[in-house]
């Protein structure tokens, strides 16, 4: 009797103990692998539990796509590792990384039971990179007001801080309006400490992105916030801005765009004005006459990439080989100054076909197509918001952008990103295959996908 009422309670267990693992990852995401480790373990742990999430992931185009995407990760780094075998742990460990990074399926399924948790799991990913934001402006308070300093954040890593905190801007500019809405319909007070909540995090944000001094998120968040307000508000302003939770978003969007131009105006236009003279070079004189700058190695590596990646365009040079290649290589700009060669190529283009060749690029489309139809399908079925839509699509923009010129995407931060993201995506691309949220489709008040999403 007691083993038949265990065996009876294991699918709860199994969600609770999932939950609990999205949670403690989406905290931790950006603040340290040690408790994002033990959540990925948790929702493991509860995944295993019960055989009903594998058979309805099963039923999804994306999760074959996955395994086979695996399949060939797992055999490129096997004849990597014959090629070269005095690297083969390297190549193993390139391979395991970038399979992980479609190892969302755990952090995926307590959102596919309970669609609330993808709003839930992103609130607690914003409080965790607010969290990890002030303990180390706290600790390097000192150093913010020093010329040329570039804040990293508990991240550590400008480039990537700043990439991060562009993404809850896009969050709380999207969701904003929702956050305010839903709790403006528990009284005054919380509405308006709601609001108050929206506009310290976005001045926050914004002013860690500018604190970074990176101008490759700043440009990628620059090209990316226009459209994105413009989509998410376009309906409220055509309908004369009734309701005035959408006059405070706007509001708030003008605050933030004024805070990023005034503070990284100066500092990028000087950063653009010191590299147009190897970008006016290397149009005019060619890339080899370029100098020892940013753009310059950039260039150099991304030439190289795509005339190794030409040498074998269908599988690559496969995982962990970029080192090995560029040390046959004699350029000192495929160095770092030190005299050792990269280990990446500055560029997810570039990286990923110098890796994977076109076979990796088809799969990455094929997964990416395949998340992106069933976005679409569960909003025209009414399982999706409008904001939801928006926030995802301007996710994987900022990402294409950001991706030209910068590669970090096998780092625990980026993994961590990536992960969450994906998940809330495929939870909800998965409706379309029946598999119904354990809460109620939100109306058109709440959210829905006509045009008053809120």
């Amino acid at each position: 009797m007691i083993s038949s009422r265990i065996a009876a309670s294991l699918p709860q267990i199994a969600e609770r103990v999932s939950v609990v693992g999205l949670f403690l990852c989406a905290f931790f995401a950006w603040l340290g692998t040690a408790g994002f480790s033990v959540g990925i373990v948790l929702a493991l742990a509860g995944l295993a539990l019960s055989s009903a999430p594998w058979r309805a992931m099963a039923r999804t185009a994306v999760f074959w796509i996955c395994v086979v995407f695996a399949i060939y990760l797992a055999a490129r780094g096997w004849f990597a590792t014959l090629e070269f075998p005095e690297t083969s742990a390297l190549q193993w460990k390139r391979a395991g990384a970038w399979m992980k990074l479609i190892a969302f399926f755990p952090l995926a399924w307590p959102m596919m039971r309970d669609r609330r948790n993808v709003h839930r799991s992103a609130f607690v990913c914003l409080v965790g990179l607010l969290a990890g934001t002030l303990i180390a402006g706290w600790q390097f308070q000192p150093y913010l007001w020093v010329d040329g300093y570039r804040f990293g954040g508990y991240v550590g890593k400008s480039i990537a801080f700043a990439f991060y905190c562009s993404v809850g801007l896009l969050g709380l500019l999207v969701w904003g309006p929702r956050m305010i809405g839903a709790q403006a319909r528990r009284g005054a007070l919380m509405g308006g400490l709601t609001a108050a909540f929206v506009v310290i995090a976005s001045v926050l944000l914004a002013a860690g992105v500018t604190a970074s001094q990176s101008r490759g998120p700043v440009l990628a968040l620059v090209a990316v916030m226009p459209l994105t307000l413009l989509w998410r508000y376009w309906y409220s302003l055509r309908a004369g801005l009734r309701k005035p939770r959408f006059v405070f978003a706007g509001a708030l969007a003008a605050v933030v765009l004024a805070i990023l131009v005034t503070l990284t105006a100066g500092p990028l236009v000087e950063r653009v004005v010191r590299e147009l003279p190897t970008i006016g070079t290397a149009v005019t004189q060619g890339i080899d006459f370029t100098g020892e700058d940013d753009v310059g190695y950039r260039l150099h590596m991304w030439r190289f990439g795509l005339e190794r990646f030409a040498d074998r365009p269908l599988f690559g040079w496969g995982p962990g080989s970029t080192e090995r290649v560029l040390s046959e290589d004699d350029n000192p700009l495929l160095r770092h100054p030190t005299g050792k060669p990269w280990d990446h190529l500055h560029s997810l283009y570039v990286q990923g076909l110098f890796t994977h060749g076109a076979t990796g690029l088809a799969l990455t489309l094929l997964l990416l197509g395949a998340l992106l139809t069933g976005l679409g399908k569960s909003y025209r079925a009414g399982h999706l918001a409008r904001d939801d839509l928006i926030f995802f699509i301007s996710n994987l923009a900022l990402i294409s952008v950001y991706s030209l010129t910068d590669f970090r995407h096998l780092n625990w931060d980026w993994r961590a990103y990536w992960l969450l993201l994906a998940a809330m995506m495929y939870a909800r691309a998965a409706q379309p295959y029946g598999l119904a949220p354990a809460s109620p489709v939100p109306s058109t008040a709440a959210g829905g996908n006509t045009g008053g999403a809120a």
